[in-house]
């Protein structure tokens, strides 16, 4: 939260899967840059009134990443009400965005804006500890992060090496690459969260989606 404000990002919203976990203080140490959001009967009740909603709240109740989906398009609605707010980008509490060469978040979703980007799925990468004890801060003391695999060459040498990385880990093996992506969407009536991984803008400006991934997902 600390880093992506100092980014440069305007307003987080956060959602708290449980409700006892919310702290108020929070919002108290950064007046008017977090909405923070407990998952309790009401959000359940704004659900509802979303496009499949009740159909991701039926049976035993939303899995994981129908609450994603869930919260996502929620704060799309409170973005829109807001007025102020030109992106939002979705990820976990253990994801960071970066900005890349233009260094900050604002001057980025400018340079996408001007380009006529409406939505942009990104690559990103898993970082790794390098040992079993001792990370108390994985923000600053990661360094080593397993590739998405979009961004390893395809040359006969990476197809070894990932071969050498199944046989050592085994039958059923997960994420020996990462082959997701992470999503950001202009601030926009129709946009909607199609998964935990990518956004898909109004279809009017679907023209505008794009991604730096070499197998786009469904947008």
């Amino acid at each position: 939260m600390t880093y992506h404000l100092a980014i440069g990002f305007a307003h987080i919203f956060i959602f708290f899967d449980d409700p006892d976990e919310l702290d108020w203080s929070l919002a108290e140490r950064h007046p008017f840059k977090l909405t923070l959001l407990p998952v309790d009967a009401a959000l359940h009740d704004a659900w509802r009134s979303q496009l499949h909603g009740g159909m991701l709240l039926s049976g035993q109740g939303p899995g994981i990443n129908a609450r994603q989906e869930l919260c996502a398009n929620h704060a799309m609605g409170l973005a829109l009400r807001r007025g102020d707010l030109r992106w939002l980008l979705h990820l976990d509490s253990d994801e960071l965005f970066h900005p890349g060469a233009c260094g900050s978040a604002p001057s980025h979703f400018a340079a996408l804006g001007e380009q006529g980007v409406a939505c942009f799925t990104y690559i990103n990468h898993e970082a790794v500890p390098e040992a079993a004890n001792g990370v108390t801060c994985p923000f600053v003391q990661l360094s080593l992060f397993k590739r998405h695999v979009d961004a390893i060459p395809r040359t006969v040498a990476a197809r070894a090496a990932g071969a050498v990385w199944s046989r050592r880990l085994g039958r059923g093996a997960f994420f020996v690459a990462y082959d997701g992506g992470k999503s950001a969407v202009r601030v926009h009536e129709g946009a909607r969260l199609l998964s935990p991984h990518e956004w898909s803008p109004a279809e009017e400006l679907l023209p505008g989606a794009r991604t730096n991934m070499v197998s786009p997902l469904a947008v």
